[in-house]
């Protein structure tokens, strides 16, 4: 009896023994120099990622919006992710304008910037001696001299945009006033790419503007045209650099028919915004009173602007051939009288569609 009970007392210490050095060596294995400094490694390595995590998706995106964009201008029924918008005011000279300038030009940016859209404005001013107070005046802009020019020139100057910060450029003339109702520049973006056009332009009511296809359609929402007068104008990246790309200051600087043939030549759609949210003023049309009552002359050579006119429409369907409807492009390796009979015919077509819009 008394050495079982002994035997017992030694079984049990050891299995104590053996319990505590189990204890112990686990204690070991968690409190292991080589452990701790894992798991603080570790640790450091989440954290990291959790700080580089935002950074790296940010990049991401910034590498992706070209090529999204590229897509766009491909297929314009597609979305695009952001809309930045250059706004290009091609020719400043009278000082008495800038009230309506100004005020169109914060408009547009007050409707973008609602919807978070881009906004930027290059302002050409040909009259050197009033820079300093259009800098002043239109602070928020780019302002730049580029004196005597025509608007084709200052069309002209306007540097090559980078598609990935630009999506969209305006062209507004200095007397268009996109405020007394309400215009939404970003209602018109996304009607423009919701509908697939490539340029629109805002309506006008009648009597403001003499083409009729720029008259404001009660019925509609938009309505696609062949033809718009360069007022208030937005084109996507892509009709927007064919656009500038074809004027030509040697043939044509006094611009007449560019308008006319954007379509053929660039191949765009081109529509009008006719919704409450897309109508402007013309504000100097359809005269400038002069002393007597009458109709202020025009300041250039209206019988000059249509020869140029007409010999820039020959020399586009020269150019171009048959890419250009209702011209036979094949006459033109036939000899040239045949080539000069159909560019006539093709010239005489256009001008009839110019009259007819």
């Amino acid at each position: 009896m008394g050495l079982s009970f002994f035997r017992y007392r030694r079984q049990k210490n050891h299995h104590h023994q053996d319990n505590d050095s189990s204890s112990n060596s686990s204690n070991n294995k968690i409190h292991s120099p080589s452990r701790t400094i894992l798991l603080g490694k570790l640790r450091r390595i989440i954290l990291l990622l959790f700080i580089l995590l935002p950074i790296v998706l940010l990049l991401i995106r910034k590498v992706q919006s070209p090529i999204q964009y590229d897509s766009f201008i491909n297929d314009p029924s597609s979305i695009a992710t952001k809309k930045n918008l250059t706004v290009v005011v091609p020719g400043f000279g009278d000082m008495s304008r800038m009230p309506v300038l100004k005020k169109s030009l914060l408009a547009i940016q007050h409707s973008l910037e609602a919807k978070q859209y881009g906004f930027e404005c290059l302002v050409y001013v040909y009259k050197d001696t009033i820079l300093a107070k259009a800098v002043s005046e239109l602070s928020f802009c780019r302002v730049q001299l580029n004196q005597g020019g025509l608007w084709t020139h200052h069309m002209k100057k306007v540097p090559p945009l980078d598609p990935s910060l630009t999506s969209h450029v305006a062209v507004i003339m200095d007397d268009i006033d996109v405020f007394t109702h309400d215009l939404d520049t970003a209602y018109m973006l996304d009607r423009m790419q919701g509908k697939g056009y490539n340029m629109v332009s805002a309506s006008f009511p009648r009597g403001s503007v003499h083409r009729e296809g720029l008259h404001q359609r009660a019925e509609c929402k938009s309505h696609e045209t062949g033809y718009v007068d360069i007022l208030y104008t937005l084109y996507d990246y892509k009709a927007w650099k064919c656009w500038q790309d074809n004027i030509d200051l040697e043939i044509n600087p006094y611009g007449w028919g560019y308008d006319v043939l954007v379509g053929d030549l660039c191949q765009v759609r081109i529509g009008v915004i006719d919704d409450n949210r897309g109508v402007a003023v013309h504000v100097s049309h359809p005269c400038e009173a002069n002393k007597e009552g009458g109709c202020r002359k025009s300041s250039y050579d209206t019988n000059a602007a249509r020869r140029q006119m007409e010999a820039w429409i020959a020399h586009a369907a020269a150019k171009t051939g048959s890419n250009l409807p209702g011209y036979n492009g094949d006459n033109k390796m036939v000899g040239e009288q045949q080539t000069g009979a159909a560019v006539y015919e093709y010239r005489e077509s256009v001008l009839a569609r110019w009259r007819q819009y």
